[in-house]
């Protein structure tokens, strides 16, 4: 590391081997600063975890949706029965 705290290229060539001695990892992202790696897709912090939390919400909000579409549509029919009824 430089004193300008930009990477040399041994910092950023060992992310580069990182991902091509594992062929489970080619394609994937990484960030480097300062000497340390972030795995961007993958890993706690990454896309895919980022986005299967988002997916998860969403398929929950739309199932509660759904419910609540259902039970408003019994109570207005019974509403209505009751307002003929009248």
């Amino acid at each position: 590391m430089g004193e300008d705290r930009i990477q040399s290229p041994d910092v950023v060539a060992r992310s580069v081997v990182v991902l091509m001695v594992d062929k489970e990892r080619h394609g994937e992202l990484l960030y480097s600063q300062e000497g340390k790696f972030l795995e961007m897709e993958k890993g706690e912090k990454g896309f895919h975890t980022f986005m299967e939390k988002t997916v998860q919400v969403i398929m929950v909000e739309r199932t509660q949706e759904a419910e609540w579409g259902q039970t408003g549509s019994t109570e207005e029919a019974a509403q209505g029965a009751s307002i003929t009824a009248g």
